[in-house]
Formats: C-alpha cells, structure tokens, sequence
C-alpha cells in the first residue's frame, strides 16, 4: 500500500487509514490514470475490467471499502454488480458512478448510489468525492439533501439526485502560473474528452 502527497482538500483521507477501493473500469489507460492518482494520494486500488471480474473478486473475499464503477461495462453493465449477491454479502460498501453514459437519477436512488461523476471529470473531484463519500456526513450536509448539493460544474441526471446520494462542495486551490501538475492535468483532461466521445457512440446498458 502506498502512502504518498497529501490531498489539499479539508477532512484529507491522508489523516486516517487509506481506503481499499475496487475500480470497476474496461477502459485500462483511463483506469490507471485513476489508478495512479489515487495511490499517490494515499488509497489502495484493484482494477477488474468488468461486472464479472469484480464480482469474482468479492466472492473471494475481496472487501474494498468504497467501489468506483463504470455503468457500460463489457458482458454485464455495472448496474448488475450491484443486483448481484456477491456485492451484498461484501457488506454492500459504498458506490461512486463513473460513466458517460446516461444515467437517470431514479437509477441512482434505487442502487443507493453515494456519489456521481460524469465523464469527462478532473481528477480532483474524484478525490474530493471519495473523501466526501467515506467520511460521515456532518447534520448541515444532511439536511442539504445528499448529492443534491453538487459541486459546481458537475451536472445533475434527470430526475434529480435526492436523498442518500452525496456530493462535492469543490474548494479548489488558488494557483499562479503554470506548473508540472497543471500540464499533466491538462493531458489528462484531453484524454478524457477524447474518451467521452468515444464512448457516447457506445450503446447504453441497463
């Protein structure tokens, strides 16, 4: 397990045990983009390509304490994992839904989904979602509605969010000028519009 830089984002996860976290992505760069970004910000991630591979994992014992997911999935959309037995006797741990495909918020509150992010999205409000995801909500969030709250910049699906799904208040950083960081975020950012595009040609699964 890798500890590394510190999140800049307040309650960092970096102050408490790093979370084990499942990436259920068939997109491999993409995933060890997230993959990479995450292990340096302290988490330990395990990729399966699939709905199959991931549920195969939690049958072996596998116990991430939050999944990220893609819904359009090869084989079985994303959506089946959590149909699935092997997600309930891996105690049901909470759900972050990344995918560029549509998605309707009813989708959302019937898997009890944690959070949601559209793709394309930047690294950094992943993390922030994460973090957000696995610390307990304080009562001002609570009564703010879950995901309803999103950061500004993330759209809601049809249908709205409602309750129980959580969402970013995104306090990013000021910076000045130019560094490593902000090139290598903007490749980044490149690839992922490139991969929106491919994937809005891709049929939805449900």
């Amino acid at each position: 397990m890798t500890r590394g830089v510190t999140s800049p984002y307040a309650g960092s996860m970096a102050e408490r045990d790093a979370a084990r976290i499942l990436l259920v992505e068939d997109d491999q760069p993409f995933a060890l983009a997230i993959a990479h970004y995450l292990r340096a910000h302290g988490h330990e991630i395990r990729i399966e390509p699939s709905a199959e591979d991931a549920g195969a994992a939690l049958a072996h014992g596998y116990r991430p304490s939050l999944v990220i997911l893609d819904i359009n999935l090869p084989g079985d959309s994303g959506w089946s994992l959590l149909r699935g037995s092997e997600y309930v006797a891996a105690g049901r741990p909470p759900v972050v839904v990344v995918t560029a495909t549509h998605v309707h918020g009813s989708w959302l509150r019937e898997f009890e989904v944690a959070g949601y992010l559209p793709k394309p999205f930047a690294m950094e409000t992943l993390l922030a979602t994460i973090e957000r995801t696995l610390r307990p909500a304080s009562a001002g969030e609570a009564a703010e509605g879950g995901l309803d709250a999103v950061c500004p910049g993330v759209p809601r699906p049809p249908g709205g969010l409602g309750p129980g799904v959580r969402g970013v208040r995104l306090a990013v950083p000021e910076t000045h000028g130019m560094n490593l960081q902000d090139l290598v975020g903007g490749v980044i950012v490149l690839l992922l519009a490139l991969y929106l595009l491919y994937a809005l040609l891709r049929p939805e699964k449900f």
